[in-house]
């Protein structure tokens, strides 16, 4: 696979420690590549790097720090699916939203990194329309999860490919 000039992208939140690492993740961020995902689908990584280049739309004058959005948009995806501990994992869904993710990820295995995806340009396009600054980084986080949320909850809506905010990643 890696001489056909594809990657995998590695789950979210793995990579363990240094290493070699960084220059390899470097080089998929300039490349433009296609991820062809487990499943057979492929995966244009143009999104991600009109994203972290910030390439589409009118820039906000103050620009989000791209690895601390990174990290908040996982904590906020953990809360609203109640993931924070090993025990709210294994429990039965406490709310509809969580019902609903775990029914896609058990019929998709790519559905968290999909949905981490979607948070991240979800959150980036309402920045960029909101001409928001770093203090308004809260506000936009709480919208990008009543966003997915919305989505999460629409009937027609049975895996992340489903969900109207899932056309920013094409």
């Amino acid at each position: 696979m890696a001489g056909q000039g594809s990657s995998r992208l590695p789950a979210t939140g793995g990579g363990g420690g240094g290493g070699g690492g960084e220059g390899m993740e470097r080089r998929r961020t300039r490349a433009d590549v296609r991820v062809v995902l487990a499943r057979g689908q492929e995966l244009s990584l143009a999104s991600f790097q009109r994203l972290l280049q910030k390439q589409s739309g009118n820039r906000a004058t103050w620009e989000y720090p791209f690895a601390v959005a990174g990290v908040n948009i996982t904590f906020m995806i953990m809360q609203m699916l109640d993931l924070q501990s090993m025990k709210s994992i294994a429990a039965k869904p406490r709310t509809f939203v969580k019902a609903v993710f775990v029914q896609m990820l058990s019929e998709d295995e790519w559905a968290f990194d999909l949905l981490y995806c979607v948070a991240f340009l979800v959150m980036d396009k309402q920045w960029v329309e909101k001409n928001a600054s770093y203090m308004d980084f809260n506000e936009i986080l709480k919208s990008t999860r009543a966003q997915l949320e919305k989505d999460l909850l629409l009937e027609d809506v049975l895996r992340i490919e489903d969900m109207p905010s899932y056309r920013l990643l094409c």
